[in-house]
């Protein structure tokens, strides 16, 4: 009677992207750096390296031994950014290149997860092997999280490149920190042939069905809502399977069932979870190439509990209507269906489908569950568990956390596992049941109900929907000068599927009405007109008492206003640029806009020094409900006499 996810670890532990062509977003390519132009040009500079420290080979075999799962990687502590680590090249038409080389001795795959990302426009990062035969990336501005967190998949060998291109119009916008390196270290797991054989592509037992036969012709909508779920956790990785699952209000929430044992006895790391869909073959042949898939990167827990084996998560971001994805009904009565149908990723494979063809049955007596040493971790009490005989299929590891479905194509439980697994004669599977976890345990934290009837309209079954039957939205905010004054005529871009432009109204404020509110959406904003507006000899003046140390300016962002010349500091020269705007000797500031505008609820660490903070030139919407308010300050306007409505 084994778990699921235990076993899983036991056999992948921490590898999911040997064989995976993009593990987030990326848009392919090949690294500046192996282009024949550059390596003509800048031969002599080589990549420079950082060795980690001495891999405890020893001490992680000792840990492995209390483990209840197996790793083949390890995490290895590190401090590596733009800043700290590699090296820039300029290059000749201004624009810039980093490289880092990470080196572990005795390493057979390195793996980086990176805790801050943000990658401007125009910008690309790529991680590849030394050979240059295996390349992760581009990741480019469509890569970037809500929350910055990134991960990159397993580079083969003991050392690993990293390259940052940066063209010219976005310098130093954009942030690099590796806070862990993944160390493969077991040769029995980690090798190519033991990989396939046991997790990923091609992995399941033969007699699995895939999701595009015969078998699964009625059930082609259901399998848009299933993706195969990399759990990472700070021990190890592994499979599980996810249903993305709709609620009363259909407005799009990118809500995840799964298992709760999927995390069981683990610290997990959310924010680096992927979710893969459309991992499937065309057809009903299984395909000897890896077919691609689309994937998301980390997510929030919303609700779980052990007692009924769910887990409920939401997406970082909206899913893009690029997927096609099919947000699933659900049916939370108690009546057993009389027909059960899982679709799931055993191993870590591509889609497959189960199905049982006679009712369910409840399971009349308690369920004890047990590690992988035999003993029990958990005991499922008494009707808790559907059970199922799939016909002529099957579920394995990896499967844990497939829907069950019903007759009608709802939900009503979750794979919790089984004692025949992977068996094609005999397999008894147990699905705990959704009608039980709705209740769960009486609070939002460990029920589904507030969170999948958030209308409290108390139906006892939904269907599914269509990703483009979900609710339009609006986003709307507002642009004030530091003085809290309504800054009019400032442009706001959205940016998402297709780029929108509005402009500020007197008061400041934009909106955007009927708006899809889907995929990675980013605001950006621009004034640039009128570079004279609030500039006079008063701020000649200001500015040179603070040049002299007689009055210096008191605010971050009468400091930037002064930097005119866009330079990092306060000078004299600034002094004369804007003099010359003045006299009309120039018409506009050569290197800066007009306006710039910082979100309201920026927090300078340094009021003397803001040239330190990171000033993004797009700002992603987070909270699609409560979308970011901004502050414009004018350049050169050190006295705050711009007229805000110019």
């Amino acid at each position: 009677m084994q778990n699921l996810y235990q076993k899983l670890l036991a056999i992948c532990c921490l590898f999911a992207g040997a064989h995976c062509a993009a593990a987030q977003i990326s848009s392919g390519g090949t690294p500046l750096s192996l282009s024949p132009i550059f390596q003509n040009q800048y031969a002599e500079k080589a990549v420079k390296t950082i060795t980690l420290p001495a891999f405890p080979l020893e001490k992680i075999r000792k840990e492995d031994a209390s483990f209840v799962g197996t790793r083949f990687a390890a995490s290895m502590q590190v401090n590596l950014s733009l800043q700290n680590a590699g090296e820039w090249i300029a290059l000749k038409n201004g624009d810039r290149l980093w490289r880092l080389k990470i080196r572990s001795a005795g390493a057979l795959g390195l793996s980086a997860l990176y805790d801050d990302l943000y990658l401007p426009k125009g910008a690309k990062l790529f991680m590849y092997g030394e050979d240059g035969k295996q390349i992760l990336g581009a990741y480019t501005w469509e890569s970037n999280t809500p929350n910055y967190t990134f991960m990159t998949g397993f580079i083969y060998g003991e050392s690993a490149i990293l390259e940052y291109y940066e063209p010219k119009a976005v310098r130093e916008q954009g942030r690099l920190h590796i806070f862990r390196v993944d160390h493969a270290y077991k040769k029995e797991v980690f090798q190519e042939k033991n990989l396939l054989d046991e997790t990923g592509f091609g992995a399941s037992d033969a007699c699995n069905v895939n999701v595009n036969c015969p078998q699964g012709a009625n059930w082609q909508q259901q399998k848009r809502g299933v993706c195969r779920i990399l759990v990472v956790v700070e021990n190890g990785t592994g499979y599980c399977t996810g249903n993305l699952v709709n609620n009363t209000k259909k407005d799009g929430k990118p809500y995840i069932l799964s298992a709760f044992h999927c995390q069981d006895g683990f610290t997990p790391k959310y924010d680096f979870w992927r979710y893969d869909f459309n991992y499937e073959s065309p057809d009903c042949v299984n395909i000897g190439v890896e077919p691609a898939y689309q994937s998301m990167l980390g997510s929030t827990l919303r609700a779980s509990r052990r007692q009924n084996d769910f887990l409920l998560l939401e997406l970082k971001d909206t899913i893009p209507p690029t997927y096609n994805a099919f947000f699933n009904g659900w049916n939370r009565n108690a009546t057993p269906p009389t027909q059960g149908v899982s679709i799931h990723h055993p191993r870590g494979d591509i889609k497959k489908i189960a199905i049982d063809n006679q009712a369910a049955t409840i399971y009349g007596t308690s369920y004890p569950w047990q590690r992988g040493d035999g003993s029990i971790y958990y005991t499922s009490p008494t009707n808790h568990l559907f059970r199922l005989q799939m016909d002529a299929s099957t579920v394995e590891i990896g499967s844990s956390g497939a829907a069950l479905f019903d007759q009608n194509g709802r939900i009503v439980g979750q794979l919790h596992g089984g004692n025949d697994l992977g068996s094609c004669t005999v397999n008894n599977v147990f699905y705990d049941r959704f009608t039980l976890a709705w209740e769960g345990g009486g609070t939002k934290e460990n029920r589904l109900k507030d969170w999948l009837d958030p209308d409290t309209s108390n139906v006892t079954t939904l269907d599914g929907s269509e990703f483009n039957d979900q609710q339009m939205g609006r986003l709307n905010g507002y642009v004030r000068t530091a003085e809290g004054e309504g800054l009019a005529g400032v442009n706001v871009t959205l940016s998402g599927l297709i780029p929108i432009t509005t402009i500020t109204d007197t008061s400041g404020a934009y909106i955007f009405n009927n708006l899809p509110l889907i995929g990675n959406l980013t605001l950006s904003l621009s004034k640039d007109y009128s570079d004279v507006n609030g500039v006079s000899v008063f701020d000649v003046i200001l500015i040179s008492k603070h040049i002299l140390g007689v009055q210096p300016l008191n605010e971050p962002l009468k400091l930037l206003a002064a930097d005119v010349n866009d330079s990092g500091t306060v000078t004299v020269l600034d002094v004369i640029e804007i003099r010359k705007l003045i006299l009309g000797i120039e018409t506009t500031f050569k290197n800066a806009p007009s306006w710039r505008f910082i979100t309201q609820n920026f927090e300078f660490f340094d009021q003397t020094n803001p040239w330190d903070e990171f000033f993004p030139s797009v700002h992603q919407v987070i909270d699609r409900e409560t979308p970011p308010n901004f502050i414009g300050y004018k350049t050169g306007d050190v006295d705050y006499s711009a007229n805000a409505k110019n």
